[in-house]
């Protein structure tokens, strides 16, 4: 009986975790946004021509904990699920390796920026929208990096339904890694 106690119990842990560094970054990552960046959408990158976000062409089906996705459902309007990978891989310095995703327990879909700096002016990428329960594993900058590592910025934003107005976003490192 105590040994299957200390099987749920360590469970909950990671699920707990993981929902505590999510919420914090969002609350972070939301706050600096609203407070000191928030643009249009027209300015975050591709629009269609109703001036609409489109759908991204490379997505796959995200492979999800069950329990994970329960706890993301409850209470999600402020927060933004996270499943994506922290380092990229490369052979040829364009073209990355590396999961994207879009929790089926998101609300809203969501894209993917990245800046080679933390100003945040040089756009090395910029995804289409993930629905809820999809991912890109592979992205190509538009920019070469040489071999070694090179750490930037990875701005997750998620956009109401109209596609249009930008709902939350966070900011998180991720490592480029060129072999």
């Amino acid at each position: 009986m105590a040994d299957e106690e200390k099987k749920k119990k360590s469970k909950k842990v990671p699920v707990i975790i993981i929902s505590a560094i999510a919420a914090a970054s969002v609350a972070g990552g939301a706050t600096w946004f609203f407070m000191n960046n928030k643009k249009p959408a027209e300015e975050q990158g591709k629009l269609t021509s109703d001036g609409t976000i489109p759908y991204a062409v490379n997505v796959g089906i995200v492979k999800e904990n069950e329990d994970l996705e329960a706890k993301l459902k409850e209470g999600t309007e402020n927060r933004i699920p996270l499943h994506f990978a922290t380092v990229a891989t490369s052979k040829d310095g364009e073209n990355f390796k590396c999961v994207l995703g879009n929790p089926g327990g998101a609300q809203y879909d969501m894209y993917f920026d990245m800046y080679a700096d933390s100003e945040m002016k040089d756009q090395i990428y910029i995804s289409g929208l993930v629905p809820p329960g999809s991912q890109i594993e592979e992205f190509k900058t538009n920019k070469k990096f040489p071999k070694g590592n090179t750490d930037i910025v990875l701005a997750i934003t998620t956009v109401e339904d109209d596609h249009k107005t930008l709902h939350l976003q966070t900011f998180v490192a991720l490592t480029l890694i060129v072999e």
